[in-house]
């Protein structure tokens, strides 16, 4: 199994990183958080299933195929079946149901 990340989430990642490093002017907590989500999702390869499963918490037509794992104040998204597919990070603090699935885009991710 392998892990994948996908476009979207490496812009969350992106953004995140630099608001920490840019505007709060903290590189050290830019780099000890990017050191960390990859450190955490690459356990995902070993052990897909130890994220919440989103169908546990909303139900929409697909949310049963994506899990989360909360990584310090940030959230991570993530699905799999051969391989392990990173899709999205936010912080945890934001209402990130609501970015993942849209009724206006059929409930898809």
């Amino acid at each position: 199994m392998r892990i994948l990340y996908s476009r979207d989430f490496e812009e969350d990642l992106r953004s995140i990183i630099d608001y920490i490093s840019d505007k709060l002017q903290n590189r050290k907590a830019a780099d000890d958080l990017l050191k960390r989500i990859f450190e955490d999702t690459s356990r995902l390869k070993e052990s897909p299933y130890i994220g919440i499963p989103l169908s546990s918490l909303f139900q929409t037509s697909n949310s049963w195929q994506y899990r989360r794992i909360v990584v310090g104040n940030y959230i991570v998204i993530y699905r799999f079946s051969s391989d392990v597919i990173v899709e999205r990070v936010f912080y945890g603090r934001r209402d990130y149901i609501k970015y993942l699935f849209s009724e206006d885009e059929n409930d898809v991710l």
